[in-house]
């Protein structure tokens, strides 16, 4: 009889091992299936970063407006995604009145700088409808304490609609985390349209 119960014992041990082998595997390439996909979301993105900067480029040669200088101030309401956030950001802008600015970011990761790094993209809608396209990189020192955070953003206006068809511009941005936990985004740079 202890000869029989050791041989099950055995046997269920073994078979335990497996199972957890076997969930192992299946967790491990979820992960990696994961992995691949916002890979393959990271790059499908930057290739329509790098299309629309490039439309930004000839809207420059299209452009015939006066070159005037820009201010906003937006508080990004964001949304955790799989490669970084999205965000919906009320404000106010030169040229555009009241506004509501749509978009995504990308994180990107450490750099050898030690900062955060990310790019993104967003859409400025105004208060009479006429938007502002624009793409942008931006950087955050998370190591500094979470009350000090600053993002730091270089962004380029790549075209528009209505007045701001072909617009162009560039400038930065400063964003910097309000009492609710949302980063308000104070941006200066010009424009031409």
């Amino acid at each position: 009889m202890g000869r029989v119960t050791r041989l099950l014992d055995s046997k269920i041990v073994r078979q335990k091992k497996n199972n957890k082998n076997n969930q192992i595997m299946k967790t491990t390439a979820k992960t990696v299936q994961t992995v691949k996909s916002m890979a393959a979301k990271l790059v499908f993105s930057f290739a329509v970063c790098a299309f629309v900067g490039l439309m930004g480029t000839s809207a420059l040669a299209k452009s015939s407006g006066k070159t005037r200088p820009t201010h906003s101030v937006a508080e990004n309401f964001a949304t955790p995604t799989a490669f970084g956030e999205t965000f919906v950001a009320p404000g106010n802008a030169t040229h555009q009145g009241k506004i509501v600015r749509y978009g995504i970011n990308y994180f990107l990761g450490f750099n050898a700088d030690g900062l955060f790094h990310g790019v993104g993209r967003s859409r400025t809608v105004g208060a009479n409808g006429d938007e502002t396209w624009v793409t942008y990189e931006w950087t955050l020192d998370v190591f500094a304490p979470m009350e000090d955070w600053v993002v730091n953003v270089t962004w380029v206006i790549v075209g528009g609609t209505g007045r701001f068809e072909n617009a162009t511009g560039e400038g930065t941005g400063v964003g910097r985390l309000n009492a609710d936990g949302n980063f308000v985004f104070i941006d200066d740079g010009v424009i031409k349209y």
